[in-house]
């Protein structure tokens, strides 16, 4: 008899850091901690503790049917389109989708569960909007709510006629103060105690520092605190960091000034030590998008907000609340500052909040075919019926085993049969320039690709891509050959790495430091690793079955383009790299223990993490 627990995070830092707490509490010491999806039934425990993002859980189910004695949920706001806070994550109509996709396969699969969520308005019984009491209903569960209690309080003020009070502390700012950059600087002067800088955009976070790099007061200020002893961690990260991206982009710069940035722009292994080195006094101030507010743990008892938007979405109060609960910390501050630069931040934290849905438990709105998938009769318009009629129809017509249309569920049935329709009518050409691709992938462990074969399925996909900035890629011709510039860009990156696409960028495109590691940022953990991986998974299914049908052999004994889908997700094959790649390392750490490399030709900064490490890898 097996004892497993689910936990589903969000996101990978959430994962990761919710790992190292359970692997150093010794109350969890006999349990066996899984983070990969794919497990061998050899590598279960007694005790097992599964902890997954919704889009991992779902991959994990492709090939499991695990039932849980205890699951947990957390951020469980994120099955509504509506309460997707980061402005970074990819396309939200996907992401909430992914949530509630994963929410009801862990409904079935478990014996009891735990979904928490901050500053959530359940609705009010029979108020005409009732798909959340819906959903509590059918899965039996019981709302207890706890809005009212604040752990830390927080006090909200705005600069008024550049004057401001914080407690008992009359502020007031130069009178050449005009420009927002301005007063975020000043006010940053002034108070003490670290600063948080909420900012609506990565743009915004960039724009801001490299204005406080240039300003007289904030240097005056600097050369004030450099008694303060340096952190030898510091100096060896600053170095490595300059040695490893440049000392000409931004984020070196800034923490050179004792600045700190925070977008999903910038490597996560490096937002770890921004935040470990924020919380121990070494950096003054941090600028951050809503990044900051998923799982990431800040001491700081001040917090300067400079927008009321997200991206280009305005915030809702569900947001407000969320960044000001950034301000102070339990154990450490008995109250946290918000500096509102705005005057509209506290408007919206007093309104009223808007109520939390579940789209796939009402029937005023019809439903995609993957929400069909899981939705339930009674929640079914009449168009929902007819259109659930015709998608069975067309299951069947396909030839298609059940199991093909269980796997990948976040892509619809219906773009499974047109993706396997497609494959179905390869010319011998095409069949050859993708078991040439699969050779090289397989000879080179996925560090290659053979443009041909692999332009051959970006072809087969780009029909049926909704992402517009993947089907962009896809679609764009370069070159004499007249490759897809994804292709090029795939094959540079798999060669090359992170740093060698920044190079291409700065080298062939001539863009600057900051916009090279910016797009290189999104291509590689937004269109590579989310996007494209997700397609690719689904092509690879379906051609593997093809092939199976064909040439008669047992499906599990054909092989695909799996490599390529290991190395988009998580830049390395071995367990222990995989493993690494998720918790958030430097990449030469990644390359080594994926046995690119021999020797741990690693820097300062390296050889600390690498030692500081070496009890993940028990």
């Amino acid at each position: 008899f097996r004892s497993n627990i689910l936990l589903v995070f969000p996101t990978i830092s959430l994962l990761s850091e919710n790992y190292l707490k359970l692997q150093n509490d010794e109350f969890f010491s006999s349990y066996k901690i899984h983070t990969l999806s794919e497990i061998n039934e050899d590598e279960l425990g007694e005790k097992n503790i599964f902890i997954y993002t919704p889009e991992r859980y779902l991959s994990f189910l492709d090939n499991n049917t695990s039932y849980f004695d205890f699951t947990f949920v957390d951020e469980i706001y994120k099955i509504d389109n509506d309460f997707i806070l980061d402005n970074d994550t990819p396309e939200e109509n996907e992401r909430d989708t992914a949530y509630r996709l994963a929410l009801e396969f862990a409904c079935q699969n478990s014996k009891d569960i735990l979904l928490a969520g901050p500053y959530i308005q359940f609705q009010k019984p029979d108020a005409g909007r009732n798909s959340f009491n819906n959903f509590v209903r059918v899965n039996k569960f019981t709302i207890l709510e706890y809005n009212d209690v604040e752990i830390v309080s927080k006090n909200i003020t705005h600069i008024d006629r550049n004057k401001f009070e914080l407690g008992n502390i009359k502020y007031k700012l130069n009178v050449s103060t005009s420009s927002l950059q301005d007063k975020v600087v000043q006010t940053i002067v002034k108070i003490e105690g670290n600063t948080l800088i909420y900012c609506g955009s990565k743009p915004d976070v960039e724009r801001f520092a490299n204005h406080m790099l240039k300003n007289e007061e904030y240097l005056s200020l600097l050369s004030e605190k450099e008694s303060k002893e340096e952190n030898e961690l510091f100096s060896i990260f600053l170095e490595h960091v300059g040695n490893t991206f440049g000392y000409d982009w931004v984020l070196y710069r800034a923490l050179e000034k004792r600045i700190g940035l925070h977008h999903a722009g910038i490597p996560k292994y490096l937002q770890n030590e921004i935040i470990n080195l924020f919380n121990s006094g070494q950096l003054l101030c941090l600028f951050s998008t809503t990044t900051i507010t998923e799982g990431v743990n800040t001491t700081a008892k001040n917090l300067i907000v400079t927008a009321v938007k997200k991206g280009r979405k305005p915030l809702k109060q569900f947001d407000a609340k969320n960044i000001a609960g950034r301000s102070g910390r339990f154990n450490v501050h008995y109250s946290g500052n918000v500096i509102d630069l705005t005057k509209e931040f506290e408007i919206i934290i007093n309104s009223q909040q808007d109520e939390i849905e579940h789209k796939n438990y009402d029937n005023r709105h019809n439903k995609t075919d993957i929400d069909l998938e899981v939705t339930l009769d009674e929640f079914l318009t009449d168009d929902d019926r007819k259109f659930k009629d015709e998608i069975n129809e067309a299951k069947q017509e396909s030839g298609l085993p059940n199991f093909i249309f269980n796997s990948y569920k976040a892509i619809g049935p219906l773009d499974k049969i047109s993706i396997y329709n497609r494959i179905k009518k390869m010319s011998p050409a095409e069949f050859q320039k993708i078991e040439q691709l699969k050779r090289v992938l397989n000879t080179s462990k996925g560090k290659e690709i053979h443009w041909e074969g692999f332009q051959t399925v970006i072809n087969i996909c780009s029909e049926f891509v909704s992402n517009s900035d993947l089907k962009q890629l896809m679609e764009k011709k370069v070159g004499k050959k007249q490759f897809s510039l994804i292709v090029i860009q795939l094959a540079s990156y798999l060669q090359n790495g992170f740093l060698g696409t920044v190079d291409y960028y700065t080298e062939e495109q001539k863009l600057s430091k900051d916009k090279a590691i910016s797009k290189t940022s999104k291509l590689i953990y937004t269109t590579f690793k989310y996007h494209l991986v997700k397609y690719l998974g689904v092509f690879d299914l379906l051609y593997r079955f093809h092939y199976s049908q064909v040439y008669r052999k047992d499906f599990d004994n054909v092989d695909g383009i799996q490599i390529l889908l290991q190395r988009l997700e998580y830049n390395a094959l071995t367990n222990t790299a995989r493993k690494l790649s998720d918790f958030g390392v430097p990449f030469e750490l990644v390359r080594y223990y994926d046995r690119l490399v021999e020797n741990k030709n690693f820097d300062l900064y390296e050889s600390y993490v690498d030692e500081k490490i070496q009890n993940l890898l028990k």
